[in-house]
């Protein structure tokens, strides 16, 4: 499952991400059969990515300008976690 979730910018560094994520990933675990959540992070983003790992998903790799926005071709890493082995902070 491709894994998502947005938050107005002045409400960042503020925990609600960390909360809001992890009650995705308990419903994911509780509700439905996820073998892999997937999260695509279009980089530089320190904050996400310290967030996703936090979370205990692992770097999959990245692909390089795939990802367009703002007129310009962006770097996209790929997270990943196996909810049914590693479980978060």
């Amino acid at each position: 499952v491709l894994t998502s979730i947005y938050l107005d910018p002045d409400f960042d560094r503020r925990g609600i991400g960390y909360r809001l994520y992890s009650h995705l990933i308990e419903a994911l675990l509780s509700e439905t059969a996820v073998h892999r959540a997937y999260a695509g992070i279009a980089l530089p983003n320190p904050g996400s990515i310290a967030l996703h790992e936090r979370l205990g998903f692992k770097l999959a790799g990245t692909i390089h300008e795939v990802g367009s926005k703002f007129g310009k071709y962006w770097d996209v890493s790929w997270y990943e976690k196996d909810p049914g082995r590693s479980g978060y902070n």
